[in-house]
């Protein structure tokens, strides 16, 4: 024991540094490069303050361990202010990494920050916030999340500040009353956008140039044709996730672009039924290696839509992920509505299998790894 702890004694701080903030890690939350998965970044997004629960829990429980990891372990404890932090010193909140705005923090607007990451909930606050971006209050700004108005954003778009971004995630609530023509902001470090116009009144394209996005997020209400947009961003995106609210009721297709358009493509998400205009065999090294589908009402109509993937050869795809699947004892699929769906999802897990690629459940499970069971799948 004693040479066990005389080894721990010898470790660099620098090292105990990395080690402790590992522990606290908050998996793409804080992240302002492009890093892992879009479909795990958004997912991260929707439960945000689960992560932050749960880092916090672990930072508590490093100052009880002793007096130097408690003195590091507060010196974190402002990382992400909110609502609940509106009456600490100003000089301490303009240090944190993230801040998740309120009206109780509206003081903060006018003071000279070190935040990276900012999220603002309340649309009221959207107008004064990006005004004090134009001031430049928020050099360190790489990641902005807001519901906003469009005319907001495009007075502000042209800032030096928004020109440092590298994530942006935008949900519109109001357009100006006149068209918009011959306007486009280039962002030239913008590596993630998510983007959420309900009414589709308008493309990213149609007022952002983004030479270098990898990641994009579209949450669409109508099927109208987004081929034009995608192509866009096609020579440099290497995830794409699409995803409608309206998927419990439309039956209408989603026509997609052909993915070779796409040659760096790795991830593909979607939660509707889709298709593509004109598809063809994809080359040997085209990369995309994981598929996800989220949410679907149907397994019938699911399929058909995995089989355009497959159809075209991805020689490298080793995932497909149903996010609403579950498998149950013996590899039968527990929520899948009737005989049918079973059956079909059956089919499609044996042939994918057959070939390599995971048919993975929610949970990351696949039909061979289940315990045995009756396994009786003529339904």
């Amino acid at each position: 024991m004693g040479d066990s702890n005389s080894v721990l004694t010898r470790i660099p701080v620098e090292v105990w540094r990395i080690i402790l903030l590992e522990v606290m890690h908050i998996p793409y939350i804080l992240d302002i490069t492009c890093k892992g998965s879009l479909f795990k970044l958004w997912d991260a997004i929707d439960s945000s303050e689960a992560h932050w629960d749960q880092s916090e829990w672990q930072r508590k429980l490093l100052c009880r361990v002793c007096k130097s990891w408690k003195h590091f372990a507060e010196t974190t404890a402002y990382r992400s202010i909110g609502f609940q932090d509106y009456l600490e010193e100003p000089h301490i909140l303009a240090h944190a990494r993230r801040a998740l705005l309120y009206k109780s923090l509206e003081y903060m607007f006018t003071i000279p920050t070190l935040w990276e990451v900012v999220e603002i909930s309340s649309s009221g606050l959207v107008d004064k916030f990006l005004f004090s971006i134009v001031q430049g209050y928020h050099p360190r700004l790489r990641r902005l999340s807001m519901r906003a108005n469009l005319s907001s954003v495009l007075a502000t778009c042209q800032s030096a500040t928004f020109g440092q971004l590298t994530f942006l995630h935008l949900q519109f609530y109001t357009w100006p009353p006149h068209a918009l023509t011959g306007i486009q902001t280039t962002l030239p470090r913008l590596e993630v956008l998510i983007w959420e116009d309900p009414k589709m009144r308008l493309t990213p394209s149609d007022i952002f140039r983004l030479p270098n996005l990898h990641h994009f997020g579209w949450s669409i209400k109508y099927h109208y044709d987004i081929s034009s947009t995608l192509l866009s961003f096609a020579r440099t995106l290497r995830s794409l996730s699409i995803r409608s609210p309206n998927r419990h009721w439309c039956i209408e297709m989603l026509l997609l672009p052909d993915l070779n358009e796409f040659p760096h493509l790795e991830e593909f998400s979607i939660n509707t039924a889709f298709g593509f205009k004109d598809p063809k065999p994809f080359p040997p090294t085209y990369p995309l290696h994981t598929v996800y589908l989220r949410d679907f009402h149907s397994f019938t109509v699911l399929v058909p839509c995995v089989m355009h993937i497959l159809d075209c050869n991805p020689a490298k795809l080793r995932r497909i992920q149903f996010r609403n699947l579950e498998w149950g004892n013996g590899g039968v699929p527990e929520n899948a509505g009737n005989r049918e769906e079973r059956a079909t999802i059956v089919q499609l897990a044996d042939w994918c299998e057959e070939r390599g690629i995971r048919v993975e459940s929610s949970k990351g499970q696949v039909r061979s790894e289940m315990p045995l069971g009756h396994r009786d799948f003529t339904f």
